[in-house]
């Protein structure tokens, strides 16, 4: 069987949507986790609609920025990667976001394999609403027509 490429706007709400769900329900290390997952998505697919990042088949976008090739994969990384990225007038859509301070600047997805108990709510709480604000944004481009 053969898996299609990824498809980060969809991925991105989804991972939002679960977020808020554990979130809710007390998860707090797995709603943590997917709020990063989601805003890297919502980045991901920015950088592809509005940056003209080429997607890969294999997952994280490749881009050169002042002839170095950089795999847009995690945050925070991602975040200092795309700010690189946001030139000329339209790049102004994306700016007031990824030239403010990095919400997901201690997040790291290798926590993954943690126990989780380091997550406490206020954290988790602060990178699912980042995440929301990130989604949100990527929707509302999308809505105007600035995302293909």
């Amino acid at each position: 069987m053969t898996v299609p490429g990824p498809d980060f706007g969809p991925a991105a709400q989804r991972h939002l949507d679960d977020a808020e769900h554990l979130q809710q329900h007390g998860r707090l290390a797995n709603a943590d986790h997917l709020a990063g997952m989601a805003a890297e998505c919502a980045l991901q697919a920015v950088a592809i609609g509005f940056l003209g990042v080429q997607p890969t088949i294999a997952g994280a976008p490749i881009v050169t920025i002042s002839g170095k090739t950089i795999k847009l994969s995690h945050l925070p990384t991602l975040w200092a990667s795309l700010s690189l990225l946001i030139t000329g007038r339209q790049g102004s859509t994306f700016a007031a976001l990824l030239l403010d301070a990095n919400p997901f600047a201690a997040w790291s997805v290798h926590e993954r394999y943690h126990r989780g108990d380091q997550i406490t709510d206020a954290r988790s709480a602060a990178h699912v609403a980042a995440a929301r604000d990130i989604v949100d944004l990527y929707l509302r481009a999308r809505l105007a027509g600035t995302l293909t």
